[in-house]
């Protein structure tokens, strides 16, 4: 009888790990670029528009948590959030399962990104998962140093200010209230970001001499 009950704990503990396992599956891209070339993944089909835009057919089938299906608001949160400041991006919904996403700089690298951002729902421990400037790890990957793209501002962290203040001087910039050599006030955090590391940002608005950035272009 005891190796019976023993038996039978050990298939519910075993089905409850499969089940706990199908409901956090890892979660896709809009597209799957690991053999190189794009195949359909949370995008069913997509077409190119002209150079710097593409159009994604969602499948809306498809979950990207249990009870969540993928969404074009979710699609923009997340391409937004991670490519908006690097390549430009900027996500348009143009229906229940359809986005244009157009985007600045090379197109193979374009492909690349989106393939590599994750979609997840918000709300909880499902958020993003790549948030903002935060890698999938939870670490912020090194910014790469390269020219600022229409209404960024590149910038060097100097110092911090508390935990959500960073002190910086601006390298370069694409906003007409910057200047190259300007020591301004950024509101943060930004997760990993290390004294004289380079970081971008698009100002919002500023209040007591410190600039707010737009959502998800602090990186």
């Amino acid at each position: 009888m005891k190796a019976k009950l023993k038996l039978f704990y050990a298939m519910v503990i075993s089905l409850a790990f499969v089940l706990g396992e199908t409901a956090m599956a890892a979660p896709k891209a809009l597209i799957d670029m690991s053999s190189g070339s794009p195949a359909a993944s949370l995008a069913k089909s997509w077409t190119k528009v002209k150079d710097g835009e593409y159009t994604f057919e969602l499948d809306t089938t498809q979950e990207v948590k249990a009870g969540t299906k993928v969404s074009p608001a979710l699609v923009k949160d997340a391409l937004e959030g991670k490519l908006g400041s690097s390549m430009g991006v900027k996500v348009t919904e143009k229906g229940p399962s359809t986005v244009d996403v157009t985007y600045t700089g090379d197109e193979a690298k374009f492909l690349e990104q989106v393939g590599k951002t994750k979609i997840r729902a918000k709300g909880g421990d499902a958020e993003l998962a790549m948030d903002d400037s935060v890698s999938e790890g939870g670490i912020r990957a090194k910014a790469e140093d390269r020219n600022p793209v229409a209404g960024e501002v590149k910038a060097t962290a100097l110092n911090f200010e508390g935990s959500n203040v960073i002190i910086a001087k601006v390298n370069a910039s694409k906003d007409g209230k910057f200047k190259d050599g300007d020591k301004i006030k950024v509101q943060g955090p930004l997760k990993g970001l290390k004294k004289k590391e380079l970081f971008y940002f698009m100002p919002e608005k500023q209040d007591k001499g410190v600039w707010t950035a737009k959502k998800g272009t602090l990186k």
